[in-house]
């Protein structure tokens, strides 16, 4: 927890606090995904 302003806080035992970070994030638009069935091949359960 960090308090980055001039102003001290106390936290006081069985106060609620929270914290959270904001990112960025890509989202791919892939539009060629198959969903095909794969049969057999190592670890094959045979389902």
């Amino acid at each position: 927890m960090r308090n980055i302003s001039d102003t001290s806080v106390k936290i006081e035992c069985g106060e609620r606090i929270a914290q959270g970070i904001f990112t960025k994030y890509l989202v791919a638009d892939v539009d060629d995904v198959t969903n095909e069935q794969r049969a057999g091949g190592v670890g094959s359960t045979g389902k």
